[in-house]
């Protein structure tokens, strides 16, 4: 019995290996450490897509089932869902660039056409405006935004616009609608690069979205001349000009003067000329 005892201790001395089994509880430990970089690495990438494209999560989700549907293959399914990770995002770049260079604009105004439910701010005034002189249409193209409330295209927010949306290509030439003196031409964050002219007694012009603005401050300027040309500068969803008119500091429908074009040409059909 003793020799027995003995001899499955020395079995035991030499099958055991220290270093063997360091090795394995280390691989071990490095294939869960891994593991879990890939889980959070996830995480973070589904996240970035909840917070900025939640129709991208729903996808990518769909996706995920797909691939691993009836798979004993957790390593292939994890690198096909990478994949279409990396996929999604290079789409979602290439859809924002082509958003920026095609024709738009902003939103159709959901209030009706002269927004007779709710009376305009202090700046503005819904009451007909009468101008004896000739004018020109500044740009041809379709009204993707009228005059008075709307939701803000990119804020989502219920605000008053102050003048027309006229849809039209990149570097079209912007004309004078009425003859004056160009009094300012600048650029910020909101109307981009813009110009303003004075046409006597209080009426003045806004443009604004330009990608360029080809007429100096203080120029006189007759109408029709060309000035600037369309762009998307600004707080924009796309080219288009922004075309506004005040009189003593009041804006009013550009559409009381000018006429964009019959009902065939815009995109709220149900809005009409006077």
């Amino acid at each position: 019995m003793d020799d027995f005892r003995y001899d499955i201790r020395e079995f035991r001395k030499r099958n055991h290996h220290p270093a063997l089994e360091g090795k394995k509880r280390n691989t071990i430990s490095d294939v869960i450490t891994f593991q879990a970089i890939i889980c959070v690495l996830l995480a973070i990438i589904i996240l970035v897509f909840h917070l900025f494209s939640a129709q991208k999560v729903n996808e990518l989700h769909t996706d995920y089932q797909k691939y691993t549907e009836n798979s004993g293959d957790w390593w292939n399914d994890l690198v096909s869902v990478w994949n279409q990770a990396v996929d999604t995002v290079t789409k979602t770049k290439k859809n924002t660039v082509s958003n920026t260079s095609s024709p738009a604009g902003g939103e159709p105004n959901p209030f009706g056409p002269y927004n007779k439910i709710m009376a305009p701010p202090d700046y503005a005034t819904f009451s007909p405006f009468v101008y004896s002189s000739t004018i020109t249409v500044p740009v041809s193209g379709n009204i993707t935004s009228q005059f008075g409330y709307r939701y803000h295209p990119i804020t989502g927010q219920l605000d008053f616009h102050k003048g027309v949306d006229i849809t039209a290509d990149y570097q079209t030439p912007i004309l004078a609608a009425i003859s004056g003196k160009v009094i300012k031409v600048g650029e910020n964050s909101s109307a981009g690069k813009y110009i303003i002219l004075s046409h006597g007694n209080e009426l003045c012009s806004k443009y604004m979205h330009c990608s360029a603005v080809i007429a100096k401050e203080g120029m006189q300027i007759r109408e029709g001349e060309v000035i600037a040309k369309v762009g998307s500068t600004g707080m924009s969803t796309g080219n288009h000009l922004h075309f506004q008119l005040e009189k003593d500091g009041i804006v009013f429908d550009p559409s009381w003067i000018i006429d964009f074009g019959t009902s065939e040409n815009r995109e709220d059909t149900s809005w009409s000329l006077r």
